[in-house]
């Protein structure tokens, strides 16, 4: 069994979001028959992939966070429409056919400079890519926790906190949109009855936002990233912009849906103290 530690880069921070929560498992079940979870990286990262074999460890590590999580390797994939079928089809998803398939996936507690440590990087230069490591004195406290009784790693219960989300407003307006993204009019599709998209709420629901649909965008899951980590907003007359101001063009709105002007503000507010 080999180590390798894989640093998280903030463009990733979504997907890894999505990654750790399973909010994808309904696509990659009809993709493998099975509720397992998929991480994709680059082309440059496919020689190390390759070389992994069942039951590998990938510890997967995020700037300034201790909480991390591990990976077992249940098999490694070239593929080219697994990452663009998860998180839409864009440039940077394209290039992402080193597919690794997990058939475990467990939280740890261990430091982000700690796993810095483990392959020899100071944690200010933020590494990013696959790296794999021998130093397993470093994670030794991690590999007590995976293997306590010499059987399958434990699966510890966190407290997380959540927001109770209006499923069926979710539901409704990404039918209203054809599960269409408002900024670039793409679409995922799953199979020919299945289509996936997300909501964002302008107004974040953990700093206060309306669970309702004047807060709500339907959007592709890269648009997402953006909008989460205000990259772009919208202005009172629906341009997209950038966070220069330069207008990037015009989010479509169907009849019917508007948005309330307070959560706009709310918005370009963020991404002017980001």
């Amino acid at each position: 069994m080999t180590d390798y530690i894989l640093f998280i880069s903030d463009l990733d921070r979504e997907r890894f979001r999505l990654f750790q929560t399973q909010n994808q498992r309904d696509i990659i079940k009809k993709l493998f028959n099975a509720q397992q979870r998929i991480w994709a990286c680059d082309e440059s990262e496919l020689d190390t992939i390759q070389r992994m074999n069942k039951n590998d460890r990938i510890f997967f590590a995020e700037k300034d966070c201790n909480w991390s999580c591990c990976g077992h390797i249940s098999r490694t994939l070239h593929d080219d429409n697994i990452a663009v079928t998860l998180w839409g089809d864009w440039p940077r998803t394209r290039r992402m056919n080193a597919v690794m398939i997990f058939s475990c996936v467990v939280k740890i507690n261990i430091q982000f400079e700690d796993l810095c440590d483990a392959v020899n990087l100071k944690p200010s230069d933020m590494p990013t890519g696959i790296h794999h490591t021998t130093h397993e004195h470093i994670l030794e406290k991690a590999t007590t926790m995976l293997n306590q009784n010499n059987g399958p790693p434990d699966k510890p219960t966190h407290t997380t906190e959540t927001f109770d989300r209006n499923k069926r407003m979710v539901s409704e307006i990404k039918r209203k949109y054809h599960n269409r993204c408002q900024v670039c009019s793409h679409t995922i599709n799953i199979n020919p009855q299945s289509r996936y998209s997300e909501v964002h709420h302008l107004h974040p629901l953990g700093e206060g936002g309306d669970d309702s649909f004047d807060n709500m965008l339907v959007l592709c899951p890269n648009h997402h990233v953006e909008f989460d980590h205000t990259v772009i907003g919208i202005t009172s007359d629906m341009a997209i912009i950038d966070t220069t101001g330069k207008q990037q063009g015009y989010l479509t709105i169907e009849k019917g849906h508007t948005l309330n002007p307070k959560n706009i503000q709310y918005h370009l507010k963020r991404m002017k103290t980001r």
